[in-house]
């Protein structure tokens, strides 16, 4: 990665008392990436006991603890608050790293107006999730409650793709847009401020991309499958979404 020393990244990673899969992502982040490129960000956003130390890792890390816990959205753009940087990434702590991700994203990032960039997503299996999506309908929410539409949004192969949005389990941001954008709507606390952040970036003329030659790899927790908190928040954005954007569509 020569070259990208003055191009910093800031990673942002929020723990919901995941200190061991945090843990784990940390180690897959020193054995796969350069560590004078990046920084890494640690919000832990319920008290918790860390299993990790900020000098057991050959890159920058830093953690922080917050007074009362804050949504998806307050957490990430505190985060970027933080520290100044060329790039920022949000990353989910369930996510894992054969390899290094970020040379191939950034030079899709660094293309004429693209704002945000995505991997392609795997599970544990190798089977490829549907993180690229069309914008949110109510149609589209209930066809897929149905399990009327199984299959993916869009078909991928080995070509560069422009979904309508990403989800926000790994999203690499320009930081002069995301900063232009004032990061996420923090009035989103859980879900749908992935889909909103591309909505707006794709609107002020940044595009979203996904490169499906960059794998990682999804353990996914589903916890808004079985939690009645995790149900409320996702219904809830859902409204605050189509609020938001009935009036254009």
């Amino acid at each position: 990665m020569s070259g990208l020393a003055t191009e910093r990244l800031v990673v942002s990673l929020v723990s919901h008392k995941q200190a061991s899969i945090v843990a784990d992502l940390l180690s897959d982040i020193a054995m796969a990436c350069d560590p004078t490129f990046l920084t890494v960000l640690v919000t832990i956003n319920v008290e918790e006991t860390l299993n990790f130390r900020e000098r057991d890792f050959p890159f920058e890390l830093g953690i922080v603890r917050n007074a009362k816990p804050k949504g998806f959205g307050a957490n990430h753009n505190a985060a970027f608050s933080r520290m100044s940087s060329k790039f920022f990434c949000v990353l989910n702590p369930d996510i894992r790293l054969n390899s290094d991700p970020f040379p191939p994203l950034l030079a899709e990032l660094r293309k004429p107006n693209i704002g945000i960039v995505s991997p392609l997503i795997i599970d544990s299996s190798g089977k490829m999730e549907d993180n690229a999506r069309r914008v949110i309908t109510p149609i589209s929410i209930a066809r897929r409650l149905l399990k009327i539409d199984k299959e993916p949004d869009y078909h991928i192969n080995e070509l560069t793709i422009s979904p309508d949005w990403v989800a926000g389990m790994f999203m690499l941001f320009r930081s002069d847009a995301f900063s232009e954008m004032k990061g996420f709507d923090e009035r989103f606390f859980m879900y749908c401020e992935d889909a909103d952040v591309c909505a707006r970036f794709w609107r002020s003329g940044y595009g979203v991309s996904l490169v499906p030659s960059v794998a990682v790899i999804h353990n996914a927790q589903r916890k808004s499958h079985r939690n009645v908190s995790h149900i409320r928040w996702h219904i809830a954005s859902l409204l605050r979404y189509f609020s938001k954007y009935s009036h254009n569509n």
